[in-house]
């Protein structure tokens, strides 16, 4: 369970993408759709923090390639976004109505990420944190190195002491412990991004697990600084990696409707309900 400054807590994540930018839906297929299982009570978004798509001062256009693979996803999606004016110009309106989003956000340049931090929190009374990418498997441009993700993210605690930040890490940041190290007590919380294929793009879900799983076991060592678990694929993943010491569980790929599971966009809500109400049971 991950507690923020504001005392709402969480202990279930939607992904950095997998609701789009403005946390109703990636796509305008993906938006009906969820409003859809809403109705229906298959969708809750209550019970998660939601993570919108990864924005940058500038605009990115990048790759849009995905496809399925047998247990889990290939993608080269890049950082596509449309920058910072363009995304609180689009989507202001309907973050606000929420109290459960987080920002992510990407950057080497401490002008643009100051500016990005600054305006978003002049614009955002409502969010619960601001999560700073430094390890997208598919866009180097705004890939950030050991050093300079510790210095960036002293830098940002340091001028924005009123808002939690999460960092996001992976295997495409070196040194990713150290890095843990360094930033504890800096951030609320660490997330784990995809894993860098061979030949380019990255991979998700089940087939990320033995690595992604070994370094969210690193960085528990490294740190005291809360993990969030990454690549569940399976009800029994939740479980496994709690008992493991993760603080929380991210939702990613296990939501987009695979063609060996076409009802996956209901399954977080589904296993988030599940597993609360076995913890009740146990706790009688």
């Amino acid at each position: 369970m991950i507690r923020f400054s504001n005392d709402k807590e969480y202990q279930f994540f939607m992904a950095s993408g997998m609701m789009g930018f403005d946390g109703n839906g990636a796509t305008v297929a993906h938006k009906h759709l969820y409003c859809l299982l809403s109705k229906m009570g298959l969708y809750d978004p209550s019970l998660f923090a939601i993570t919108t798509k990864t924005i940058t001062f500038h605009p990115i256009s990048g790759p849009k390639q995905i496809k399925p693979l047998k247990n889990g996803w290939w993608n080269n999606y890049g950082l596509d976004n449309p920058g910072l004016n363009k995304f609180l110009l689009e989507n202001s309106k309907e973050i606000k109505k929420k109290n459960n989003i987080i920002i992510s956000f990407a950057g080497k340049k401490r002008y643009d990420l100051r500016i990005m931090v600054d305006v978003m929190l002049s614009k955002f009374k409502n969010i619960l944190a601001l999560e700073y990418d430094v390890a997208c498997s598919n866009c180097e441009e705004v890939r950030v190195g050991a050093n300079e993700t510790i210095r960036n993210t002293e830098f940002l605690k340091r001028n924005f002491n009123n808002v939690d930040f999460f960092l996001k890490v992976g295997k495409a940041s070196n040194h990713y412990k150290m890095i843990a190290k360094e930033t504890e007590g800096m951030v609320k919380a660490l997330r784990i991004n995809s894993i860098p294929a061979k030949g380019g793009g990255a991979l998700s879900g089940k087939i990320a697990q033995p690595e992604n799983w070994l370094i969210m076991e690193e960085l528990l060592e490294a740190s005291k600084t809360p993990v969030i678990a990454p690549s569940i694929w399976n009800y029994e993943d939740m479980d496994f990696v709690l008992k493991m010491g993760a603080a929380g569980i991210d939702f990613g790929s296990v939501s987009m409707s695979h063609p060996m599971r076409l009802w996956a966009p209901m399954l977080p809500s589904l296993w988030a309900r599940r597993y609360e109400e076995q913890q009740r049971r146990n706790s009688y």
